[in-house]
């Protein structure tokens, strides 16, 4: 799904699965990367231009693809949606 407000575009791509634990495989699998804690969340860079960040809660899996110039708006939007802290780039 592509997301345009007047200020800010990105793509999510939303995921439900039948448990927790393929949520959290495909978080494994997209990444690369595994965190042991409640939350899967990986915050990388795709290139100068773009961003993405994967985020693995619950039985539910959420990826956000985005234009560097918009990383603070949707990184706020996602530390209020799971209270998190997207302070960590991989």
């Amino acid at each position: 799904m592509d997301y345009q407000s007047g200020t800010m575009v990105f793509t999510l791509y939303a995921y439900e699965f039948e448990n927790e634990d393929q949520a959290k495989q495909y978080f494994v699998d997209v990444t690369g990367q595994k965190y042991d804690s409640d939350y899967y969340y990986l915050l990388s860079s795709g290139n100068t231009f773009r961003f993405r960040i994967v985020v693995a809660f619950e039985n539910k899996a959420y990826r956000i693809e985005a234009k560097n110039k918009y990383i603070k708006q949707v990184c706020a939007m996602i530390a209020e949606c799971f209270s998190i802290q997207l302070d960590r780039a991989h």
